[in-house]
């Protein structure tokens, strides 16, 4: 009985010193691989952070593509508010197309004179195209101005005359809404056509 006693106790003990080298063992094996899922962990965070570059917002080179859509929308609805006016003559119709041509007369003027980019080095097409694109620049400017004087003729000075005011001033102001259009779309060549303007390109800043 003794005997039998002693032997279970020696197994007991045996079994317990193999679960306890077991234990240790595997806790031990568990804390390398954390360290290495920490080490790989810490490698991918520091090639992410070496790889990813945060750009560093830069200003336009020019403002003229923010202030240019403003006579190129203003002056295209002020032409065709006008030709609805015609057979729709009401006193606020005539005033929201006065303010709408106004305001796009002006943009025009800023646009062209304040806020036009100077080149430099120019391919010969590009040039071209520039010469296109200030040319109806132009003729959209001046129809505009001329429109709106004679609109303000038509409402305040000349009243007894107004109709035919108002039609000579939605000839001239059609005009001006189909020359604006055009010289967006060359100025639209330029930038995606010729490259002038992306990133400071062919722009002289000075």
């Amino acid at each position: 009985m003794k005997t039998i006693a002693k032997l279970l106790s020696v197994m007991f003990l045996a079994g317990g010193m193999t679960f306890n080298a077991s234990a240790h063992e595997a806790h031990h094996h568990n804390d390398k691989d954390t360290l290495k899922k920490s080490a790989v962990m810490s490698d991918s965070t520091t090639i992410i952070a070496n790889t990813v570059v945060i750009p560093v917002p830069k200003g336009f080179s020019t403002l003229h593509p923010l202030v240019v859509h403003f006579p190129i929308v203003l002056l295209i609805i002020a032409a065709l508010l006008q030709l609805v006016g015609l057979f729709y003559t009401k006193n606020n119709w005539d005033y929201i197309t006065l303010f709408l041509l106004a305001g796009g007369a002006l943009a025009a003027y800023f646009s062209g004179s304040f806020f036009h980019p100077h080149t430099e080095g120019l391919t010969h097409e590009a040039h071209e195209i520039l010469e296109r694109h200030e040319l109806f620049a132009s003729l959209s400017l001046y129809s505009a101005f001329a429109a709106l004087l004679l609109k303000v003729a038509g409402m305040f000075i000349l009243k007894s005359r107004k109709r035919v005011f108002e039609i000579i001033t939605a000839v001239i102001l059609l005009f001006s809404a189909v020359s604006v259009s055009v010289a967006g779309h060359w100025g639209a060549y330029l930038t995606h056509v010729e490259g002038v303007g992306p990133q400071g390109k062919y722009i002289d800043n000075d």
